[in-house]
């Protein structure tokens, strides 16, 4: 037999890979770590296609051009069809902005770059990745950027060395070394690029060589080292899928990954792949149904993730109420889709000897399908299709928005990412000016990053006092608690004590995403917000003489500029507050946090009861503009923040320094 020979394990397993995967992305309570079948993918990849360079290569008739071949009619027929289906349905189902992000993601997927658009756009205020269609090619993008180089350094060295198996282990080791190396400090270089993902790849080449270069019977003797005697064969097969099935439910989102936590299911599919003849790939692997799902996984895996997001927007805004049956009929559909592709296109074009498409009909489409998409793009998404009073929201660039916003809140200046640490905060973060007024300290997280554009327009219109901003991503000022998203967060609020400290200033303000950390939001009970008591009452102690606590920003269900639309597009009527797609649970966490700082002896100032009333929280800053409040689901724009501080500067910071201050009416 053959290194290429089919193996229906192979398939069987491609098949649990891809259920993970759809088990994760569908349904993420049950199926917390299902991602990992990416990685599973990845190895059973590096070893296949290796599998059969390898094989070209002894035999001395490996051809460049052939192999890209294969790849081409194996990729593209599948990806053109899910790729230009996508386009059409999201001219119908999709609002702009989305549309917008399909068309860049498509144009960036036609090329195989979409794990570097998704690493170049990752961050604090990226998007939610429900709200990016194409999200999952990412993976696609990793391989065949790795099937561009492979074969030629594999033709580079095959005849000239006998170190092979070393060069591609030492090659596995430096990625594998640059991923756990950026995971902590830059999750997204780990995650999205090839140099901290190609060792998985490289795993599979490995084991793919070591079968090649030892061959024996039973598919070479480094595999029958693994493998031949029963007992042991048997063993590893079940060791190596426990390893691959643990990490369904031991990871979830939270987890550091890839970093170690991707070696287990890496290690795991190495084991089941060796052991070829094991009863578990035998008789569970090789099962029909299975072997069935595995054939059609890589359009599955194709299909499923466009239908479940463009269903999501289209009904649900990107809000998380997708019901359970809507996603299971989605999922289902997705089978129908991945079957038909697979026996109308993918089959026909890829194993027909006369093929009607060829692969330069192939390369041709792809580029047109890229060029499409970056039409999409750069035409705002068609937002020439709504009428004009409604036009400016419909093409609300979020993107542009979340610029302005970094601008506004001094991002990676004075309002820093979840790495840093109070000692880099620059210089000008702290107005030292003393013939400049009282000194008001402004400290937080990014809600509280959100109310310096608004200060700051106070403080220009009058320039009575002075600002020091000291904000961090997801790290409320809390004293003395640590917060598992934020690593660096107990540091930096004991940095910024100390500096409050030095600076004896007249006005602290304090806020944070408070649901965050309530007791309705991790059920862990109220010892957090407790301590932001304790922390008002230090300040207090130093002899901050106003100690001022904003409470929660309005949270919505969907991204606010998005809720106007809505409303639009359900009543042909755009109110200028609502109730609805609030998120109505905030208010219990503002009644929370109001009676703790309050007893502490702080200024409580509630941006709910500023900017709501029974009819609803207001969707601008006035009625001409029509310019949102936030330009996400809470984080409040420039124009948004000046607006709240208007209506809020006497009562939240006194007339000491603010006397005369411009007001905002309501």
């Amino acid at each position: 037999m053959t290194q290429t020979a089919y193996r229906p394990d192979v398939d069987g397993l491609r098949a649990l890979a891809v259920l993970s995967v759809i088990g994760f992305h569908a349904f993420p309570a049950r199926v917390p770590g299902g991602y990992v079948g990416v990685d599973v993918f990845f190895v059973i990849s590096g070893f296949l296609i290796s599998s059969i360079i390898f094989s070209g290569l002894r035999r001395n008739n490996f051809s460049y051009l052939e192999f890209y071949r294969r790849r081409i009619r194996r990729i593209f027929p599948a990806l053109i069809i899910v790729l230009t289906v996508s386009l059409v349905v999201g001219w119908f189902a999709l609002l702009p902005d989305d549309f917008k992000e399909l068309g860049k993601e498509t144009a960036a997927s036609a090329g195989f770059g979409a794990n570097i658009l998704f690493w170049s756009e990752s961050g604090y205020f990226d998007a939610a990745a429900r709200t990016k269609p194409l999200l999952h090619l990412w993976s696609l993008g990793v391989e065949e950027q790795f099937y561009l180089a492979w074969p030629l350094l594999l033709v580079l060295v095959y005849r000239r060395t006998r170190h092979l198996a070393a060069i591609v282990a030492g090659l596995l080791a430096v990625s594998f070394l640059i991923n756990v190396a950026f995971v902590h400090e830059s999750p997204e270089t780990s995650f999205y690029l090839p140099t901290g993902r190609l060792w998985e790849l490289l795993a599979g080449a490995l084991l793919a060589y070591l079968a090649f270069a030892m061959p024996a019977p039973t598919g070479g003797r480094a595999l029958t080292v693994l493998s031949g005697k029963p007992v042991v064969r048997e063993a590893l097969a079940w060791f190596g899928f426990a390893l691959i099935g643990s990490c369904l439910w031991l990871l979830d989102e939270s987890s550091t990954f890839p970093g170690w936590w991707a070696v287990p299911p890496v290690v795991g599919t190495l084991f089941v792949i060796a052991t070829r003849h094991a009863w578990l790939n035998r008789v569970v692997l090789s099962n029909p149904t299975l072997v069935f799902i595995g054939l059609i996984s890589y359009p599955l895996y194709l299909w499923h993730w466009v239908a479940l997001t463009i269903v999501h927007l289209r009904f649900h805004d990107g809000a998380d109420d997708m019901p359970a049956s809507l996603r299971t009929a989605v999922v289902a559909v997705s089978l129908i889709l991945a079957w038909a592709t697979y026996a109308l296109i993918e089959r026909p074009i890829r194993f027909s000897p006369h093929p009607r498409v060829g692969p330069v009909a192939l390369l041709v489409l792809m580029a047109c399908g890229g060029v499409l998409g970056l039409a999409v793009d750069l035409s705002d998404g068609g937002a020439w299709r709504y009428p004009t009073e409604i036009r400016p929201l419909i093409a609300f660039d979020y993107e542009r928005a979340r610029e302005r916003a970094d601008i506004a809140y001094r991002t990676d200046i004075c309002f820093l990412g979840r790495t840093a640490t109070f000692a880099d905060l620059a210089p000008e973060c702290t107005d030292t000016r003393r013939d400049h007024g009282p000194l008001l300290v402004l400290w937080g997280d990014s809600h509280a990053a959100s109310l310096y554009p608004g200060l700051k327009a106070m403080q220009d219109s009058r320039g009575t006092f002075r600002i020091a901003q000291f904000t961090t991503s997801s790290c409320p000022p809390i004293l003395g608690e640590a917060f598992r998203r934020r690593p660096h967060c107990q540091a930096f609020n004991a940095a910024a004590y100390k500096k409050i400290t030095e600076l004896e200033p007249d006005i602290v303000v304090l806020m944070g995403h408070w649901r965050n950390y309530a007791p309705s939001a991790r059920g862990e009970g109220k010892q957090e917000l407790d301590a932001l008591g304790e922390t008002v009452r230090r300040l207090r102690a130093m002899g901050v003489s106003r100690v001022v606590v904003v409470g929660c920003l309005p949270e919505w269900t969907i991204a606010q500029p998005r809720v106007a639309v809505r409303l639009w597009r359900d009543s042909h009527a755009e109110p200028d507050r609502t109730n609805m797609y609030l998120d109505l649970s905030v208010a219990r966490t503002d009644s929370i946090v109001r009676n703790i700082v309050i007893g502490a002896g702080a200024v409580f100032v509630s941006p709910l009861e500023a900017l709501c009333d029974p009819r609803g929280c207001r969707l601008s800053t006035d009625d001409n503009s029509r310019w949102p409040l936030a330009w996400d689901t809470t984080h409040l724009t420039p124009p948004g923040s000046e607006y709240l501080i208007g209506l809020t500067a006497d009562d939240a910071f006194g007339s000491a320094i603010l006397a005369g201050a411009p007001h905002a009416s309501n």
